[in-house]
């Protein structure tokens, strides 16, 4: 589990509840985010691994910006690196 799958309000873990189980906090849209986030984290690996660093890079910004992890950095990071030595 992520860092940032926690109830905005009370911390607990979640994971596929919309309502937090410990203090009832909707987490619908918290929820949307993670999934939106995901999905491009999964697209920028996709672009990386076919040479398109540029478009992976992008994609993996949009996905920090959607929801900020440690791992999703690491990506935006490597796939960064990565087009720049195409350019160098």
């Amino acid at each position: 589990m992520n860092e940032a799958n926690r109830c905005p309000v009370c911390q607990a873990r979640f994971r596929e509840a919309s309502i937090c189980p410990r203090c009832g906090a909707d987490l619908g849209r918290l929820m949307h985010l993670s999934a939106e986030a995901w999905l491009l984290r999964e697209a920028a690996r996709q672009a990386m691994a076919a040479g398109d660093f540029g478009r992976g890079f992008e994609l993996a910004a949009r996905a920090q910006e959607a929801q900020g992890t440690n791992s999703g950095e690491a990506l935006r990071r490597l796939c960064e690196w990565l087009n720049s030595r195409t350019y160098s």
